[in-house]
């Protein structure tokens, strides 16, 4: 466990395989591990690209209790959109990553974010309230804009009608949008299958073409040879980290 956790911090991706499971699921197991918040609520941070205006929670995501570190390592320089501030509510598994490594021994990562990850699957609230699913605007908060949510495992989202959303063919040059932050950590048609689903809209689809196409448009952006390259730690991510 704390040799997948330390690799998160350090090199590797929610696809990377660690002894034959993905970083995905050895950090969902090591969440199941931890005690569940109680008390009020725990602010948490988050930063996404413009066109990243929601949290998709379908597995854990990243987050740090340090505002000033989220905006300054995890937000472009000069870009207003977004900031993200999460109030999570009792009830939820998280990892204080930090204090984690230090409980497992762990050697040092050599990064000081403040992480803090948080377990998928529960609902963001509008309010404190929890009536209605979403994210509050709060406008723009010293040049950024800023959300806020309630992450709350009361109750599920509200279902939707049954009627299917038109579904719609991703092209290439969208799939490369999504992961031009990610190219170092892409192996290949597999990893892109695991990276690009996650920022999709609903009804959006990638093809199997498709994703071909990329791959080879990422391996001659990598420059890669047959035998591909080897991967270094990008600590910003434009989906995938907070």
């Amino acid at each position: 466990m704390a040799n997948a956790l330390y690799h998160w911090v350090t090199e590797s991706t929610k696809s990377h395989v660690l002894h034959g499971k993905t970083i995905e699921k050895h950090i969902g197991e090591l969440l199941k591990e931890q005690p569940l918040t109680t008390g009020g609520s725990l602010v948490v941070y988050r930063g996404h690209d413009s066109d990243s205006r929601t949290i998709r929670a379908t597995s854990w995501f990243s987050t740090s209790n340090d505002v000033k570190k989220v905006r300054r390592q995890h937000i472009s320089k000069g870009a207003d959109c977004c900031l993200f501030k999460l109030h999570i509510l009792p009830g939820i598994h998280v990892i204080k990553v930090d204090e984690v490594l230090d409980s497992l021994k762990s050697k040092k990562t050599g990064y000081d974010e403040s992480e803090i990850i948080v377990e998928g699957g529960h609902t963001f609230y509008d309010s404190d309230t929890l009536i209605r699913p979403g994210f509050k605007d709060t406008g723009l908060i010293d040049g950024v804009q800023v959300f806020e949510t309630w992450y709350s495992p009361k109750g599920k989202s509200p279902k939707k009608s049954p009627k299917k959303s038109p579904r719609k063919t991703v092209s290439k040059r969208r799939v490369l949008a999504i992961i031009e932050n990610e190219y170092e950590f892409i192996d290949g048609v597999e990893d892109l299958k695991v990276s690009v689903p996650p920022s999709l809209e609903p009804g959006e689809i990638v093809n199997n073409a498709t994703y071909n196409e990329v791959w080879k448009s990422i391996k001659r952006r990598k420059g890669m040879t047959s035998k591909g390259g080897q991967r270094t730690r990008k600590r910003k991510h434009s989906h995938s980290s907070y």
